[in-house]
């Protein structure tokens, strides 16, 4: 069994760099963590809990099924935060629309602790083990290769690509979203 953590902070103020209104961005974000919470909980793995200061972005954790947790500091201490057992964890960008269950439960098979990189192969998607230890932000992968995790060598295109800016959201669109994405994406006309 794991215990998912999922980091959000205030849905207004996230993705800045999505070249989209602000409005559109914080239906999108709350799209894709709906997406997210929904496919981590059809993998049967476990719990997901939603550390958040924003009372929206826990309000959508508890209506999709995960728990809320406030916390109001930066994506690590967030993350720290909320491991509190010795049951494995693992701590997953809320950010992943196309988000597969089987590359979950994949990627939870192939190290007792470990982590999923982005699709760049700098950042991180997922870091999971007991006790993390969480290096998140820019080239967190070496951080956390560095740090004694496993990197897991398998192709994982939906647990592997976040979305930062409107090229990756094009990119997960292609590998198949999530039913919030997909309808807003539809409703926004930017569908390709």
């Amino acid at each position: 069994m794991v215990r998912f953590i999922l980091p959000v902070k205030a849905l207004a103020l996230g993705k800045s760099r999505l070249d989209l209104p602000a409005e559109q961005r914080t239906r999108l974000l709350e799209a894709m963590l709906i997406d997210t919470i929904t496919a981590t909980l059809e993998s049967d793995l476990g719990p997901v809990v939603v550390v958040s200061p924003d009372p929206r972005a826990l309000e959508v954790a508890r209506t999709h099924g995960a728990s809320g947790l406030v916390h109001g500091g930066r994506l690590n201490q967030a993350i720290a935060f909320a491991v509190q057992d010795e049951r494995r964890h693992a701590a997953l960008l809320p950010d992943l629309p196309a988000l597969d269950p089987q590359e979950l439960r994949a990627a939870l098979a192939f190290a007792p602790a470990g982590f999923v990189a982005d699709h760049c192969g700098l950042g991180t998607t997922m870091l999971f083990g007991v006790w993390l230890s969480p290096k998140f932000g820019p080239k967190s992968a070496r951080r956390h290769e560095d740090a004694g995790y496993t990197r897991v060598d398998l192709p994982l295109p939906g647990l592997s690509h976040d979305v930062d800016i409107l090229e990756d959201l094009y990119a997960v669109e292609a590998l198949g979203v999530g039913s919030r994405t997909k309808a807003l994406l539809a409703e926004l006309g930017r569908v390709h």
